[in-house]
Formats: C-alpha cells, structure tokens, sequence
C-alpha cells in the first residue's frame, strides 16, 4: 500500500501543473481532473439549492473540494491511514486544479464544458462580481501552493505512519 501510494504521489510531482497557467493536459492529470469535473458540476446543482447565485457559482469548486474532504474524514474516523492518505492527495490536488480555474478567469484558455463561452467561466464571474482583479493571481497561487505544500506534508506524514507501523512489529 505504502508503495503504491508513494507512486501515485511521484505521478502527482512528475505531472501536475508546475505553475498556474496549464500549458497543456498531460494524461495523468487530465484524467484526475476530469473524475473531479463531475463533483464540481454537481456542486453547482447542490449548492443551488440554498438559492444564492454567487453559492452557485462558488459551488463548483466548494464541492470539488468537499467531496474528497468528507472521503478524508471517514477515512480518518475509521482509522484507515492508506484511506487517509489517498484522500488527502485527493483534497490537496484538487486545491491545484481549483487554482488553475481561478487564475484562468483572467486568461480565459481552459476548455469549458459543453464548450461554453466566457460568460459560464465561474471564476471570471465571481472575480467580475467582487471586483477582485487586484487579487485574482495572488489567491489562485495561494491556492496552488496550499495543495503543493498539502500533497508533500500528506506523504511525509504517511512515510512516518508506514516506518512506525513496522517499528512496533
């Protein structure tokens, strides 16, 4: 398991985005992001439901992040480090898949689903409606570098869990 998971955490640093401006779709990540493009339009459905537009538009990405987040929590409940471990990739780089919508509200070069125009683009929109151009660079590399720093504190702490799991046989 240990193995296996520290793989996945290597395909994470050979293939995810180094910057915020995705140049192109490497296989391995677009494959991640697309199993979360899922969650996030179900956000905008689920969030709806509470009736304020801008929750509906932030609700995408509020959900890509809480889905793998509950899936952290049951896994850490239960006791399940290898479970833990993967979800907490899962929830960390899918801050960096949330950071490179955000900074592409300025840019406007990723693919949007159904191939809609500028107008669907939810960050372009909540950036637009909050006036917040002076900051939209600064808050998606946050963004990113919270799920870098996430990913690379998750592996060590299941690195440690795996070396103290065989201490104590």
């Amino acid at each position: 398991t240990f193995i296996f998971l520290s793989l996945c955490f290597f395909l994470h640093g050979v293939f995810f985005p180094k910057t915020t401006r995705l140049e192109d779709w490497p296989a391995f990540y677009g494959w991640g992001h697309n199993i979360n493009l899922v969650f996030h339009e179900a956000g905008h459905i689920l969030f709806a439901i509470f009736g304020n537009d801008t929750l509906t538009i932030l609700g995408g990405s509020l959900n890509q992040l809480l889905i793998p987040f509950i899936a952290f929590s049951a896994f850490f409940y239960n006791r399940d480090p290898a479970g833990t471990a993967f979800a907490l990739l899962w929830f960390f780089g899918n801050f960096i898949d949330v950071s490179l919508y955000m900074a592409d509200g300025r840019f406007l070069e990723l693919p949007l689903i159904g191939g809609l125009g500028m107008e669907a683009h939810d960050w372009r929109n909540l950036f637009n409606h909050f006036d917040g151009w002076s900051m939209d660079q600064a808050l998606a590399k946050t963004m990113f570098y919270i799920g870098w720093v996430g990913i690379v504190i998750t592996w060590v702490w299941l690195y440690k869990n795996w070396q103290s799991h065989f201490k104590k046989r």
